[in-house]
């Protein structure tokens, strides 16, 4: 059985609420779905195993990060049809965004966000009836109800790491979650459905989860909370000396990045469960369709890289997806899916209107392959400057790609073309095997000529101050 019998039951004119979640930075082989020995997702995966349940273990994200991964999750195109990449760029006027689509099924939306890349700034708020942002103490102020901040500080030691005057250092998970219930509430009220986007900033580097996750995790590794946070603050004030090899990471600092990036998940796994049982245990008159993933993957010190540079390996790229909904039955599908494909199902069965979308309608048909682009104009003299010994041949340059079959990934860029036999992602057979090279490359071309021509045309992001501080704290080199 195949993805599209968990939206078979959903005939045309069912409209039910659809909760659309998603994790930052949560790579699939670090959840038990895809076969992590550090049982970190329990909440998540109990929702695939529910008879209304599926876990998509061959989901893959359309890019590395999260402007061009979340721009295709909100306009139904890839990236290159979109043209926003990395640190450049929002969505094009020419696009209709999902809430804009369905919204003329009559549904309600908001969306909740901490990330400066899913805002205002990059036109991804457009057609949502309500949007929040908070990445910065004065948003924060002004979106969330007093009584909520207070609960939050009642429960800092649970839901962070302690008081800090650093936003970056606390999760804000909770925070999410709560104001992710009064919306809920308040649009249940409503007989039309309703569409919620909401973005988890956690296990995004910085890797600081809430004190008893640290804690619980560090046990593992035997390592005491004090040298684990030295040891993410380091990466964190030097993550570009890292990335670009003027520091190494020891054999302990990368387990204690390990333990810390799996704590962050295993909270935002709390949170993901804690908000599904608030919502099944709403009383809505419509039924609710949740879709759990994530926007890309992390690598944590493989390849010399932290956190989603430079590179499109699988752990780059494989993002989990969950979904709970009417009408299903638990199974398991090794279906190939990308976020678009979603989008084009869901828009299909419920209004009709596909005329944009470039996914794959999982009703009627699947994917031979997927197509994940880096979209990270690199410049080699700011990674020089800071590591003047820097190899920029040791990365692909402009314009990289992966062609992705279940076999073979393709890799090809400005500068050279890499062919791999997975689960390999280290040994370049494109010489062994000229003719794998040469069809995949071929298909990648006519890729590029249909799917990959640009609609529109992309503006320019305009962000806050407070915007550009978030980024820097994040770890991205901002102009």
């Amino acid at each position: 059985m195949y993805l599209c019998d968990l939206l078979v039951a959903m005939e045309a004119g069912h409209r039910p609420n659809i909760i659309w979640i998603v994790i930052d930075a949560l790579r699939a082989d670090h959840t038990p779905m895809g076969g992590y020995e550090r049982n970190t997702t329990p909440n998540i995966q109990a929702i695939a195993g529910e008879t209304q349940g599926i876990s998509v273990s061959n989901c893959f994200s359309h890019a590395i990060a999260t402007r061009p991964s979340v721009s295709s999750m909100l306009t139904g195109v890839y990236p290159s049809a979109h043209g926003v990449n990395m640190i450049e760029n929002a969505i094009p006027d020419e696009l209709q965004t999902v809430p804009e689509l369905l919204s003329e099924a009559g549904y309600q939306s908001v969306a909740i966000s901490r990330n400066s890349h899913v805002s205002r700034a990059t036109g991804l708020h457009r057609g949502f009836d309500q949007f929040d942002w908070f990445g910065s103490v004065s948003s924060l102020l002004e979106t969330v109800d007093i009584d909520i901040l207070f609960k939050y500080l009642l429960g800092i030691r649970n839901h962070s790491v302690g008081f800090s005057t650093d936003l970056v250092d606390h999760s804000i998970a909770y925070i999410v979650n709560e104001l992710a219930k009064r919306n809920i509430q308040r649009m249940s009220r409503d007989s039309n459905p309703y569409f919620m986007f909401l973005h988890y900033l956690g296990p995004h580097d910085p890797y600081l989860p809430p004190i008893p996750y640290q804690e619980r995790y560090l046990a593992d590794i035997g390592v005491d909370r004090k040298k684990a946070l030295q040891v993410v603050n380091q990466v964190k004030e030097h993550n570009w000396e890292y990335n670009t090899g003027k520091l190494e990471l020891t054999e302990e600092e990368s387990d204690i990045l390990t333990a810390m990036y799996d704590a962050e998940v295993a909270y935002t796994d709390a949170c993901v469960g804690e908000l599904f049982d608030f919502v099944t245990a709403q009383d809505s008159p419509n039924e609710t369709l949740f879709i759990i993933t994530a926007d890309h993957g992390e690598l944590l010190g493989e390849r010399n890289v932290i956190g989603h540079e430079f590179h499109l390996d699988d752990s780059l790229l494989n993002v989990p997806l969950v979904i709970h909904g009417p009408g299903t039955e638990r199974l398991q599908s090794d279906a190939l899916v990308q976020h678009i494909d979603l989008v084009k199902t869901l828009v299909k069965e419920i209004s009709g209107g596909v005329q944009q979308l470039q996914g794959v309608d999982l009703l009627s048909d699947e994917r031979d392959w997927v197509v994940s682009e880096r979209c990270q104009p690199l410049d080699f003299d700011d990674l020089t400057h800071i590591n003047p010994d820097f190899d920029p041949s040791s990365v692909h340059g402009d314009n990289m790609r992966a062609f992705r079959t279940r076999e073979f990934k393709l890799i090809h860029s400005d500068t050279g073309t890499e062919l791999y036999k997975l689960p390999d992602e280290n040994t370049d057979i494109s010489e062994a095997r000229p003719e794998i090279t040469t069809q995949l490359r071929d298909e990648l071309e006519q890729w590029q000529e249909t799917f990959g021509q640009p609609i529109g045309t992309a503006r320019e992001a305009n962000f806050s101050a407070d915007m550009k501080q978030q980024l820097t704290d994040l770890g991205y080199l901002v102009d």
